[in-house]
């Protein structure tokens, strides 16, 4: 776990980078650590690197069926619709995490991976269902 001091500190080592080498820095992130960077009372702590962002590239979690096929062999096409709209909302490394632990426990009970089995494990982890 990353402190906040050892946080700050690891920023202001990216920024010194940026100030003696003369180079350009990629930060990636999501928009929440953006917003804390923008607004909020301790913001401040990030102006001296806030104030060196040239380009702010959106990145969009849109994938395709396609591609959620050929990540999650095999599954139904509910399945699969479950786990592309999850992915959208949240983040690919999200649906990936809820379709391991459900297919654990799909394999548990001898059967195959369902959109119940998805659902639920979802709730349980996460404590919401997409609809």
């Amino acid at each position: 776990m990353v402190t906040r001091a050892r946080g700050k500190r690891a920023l202001q080592a990216v920024r010194n980078l940026n100030d003696l080498a003369g180079v350009g820095i990629v930060l990636s992130g999501n928009d929440k650590i953006y917003r804390q960077m923008k607004a909020g009372r301790r913001s401040y702590e990030f102006d001296q690197l806030r104030t060196r962002i040239v380009i702010r590239k959106k990145v969009y979690n849109d994938y395709k069926i396609e591609e959620m096929e050929a990540m999650f062999p095999g599954l139904s096409e509910s399945c699969i619709g479950y786990l592309l709209k999850l992915a959208h909302g949240e983040s690919l490394r999200t649906a990936k995490k809820l379709y391991n632990v459900a297919a654990e426990f799909a394999a548990a009970q001898g059967s195959t991976l369902t959109v119940k089995h998805l659902r639920d494990t979802h709730r349980q982890l996460l404590g919401e269902v997409c609809a």
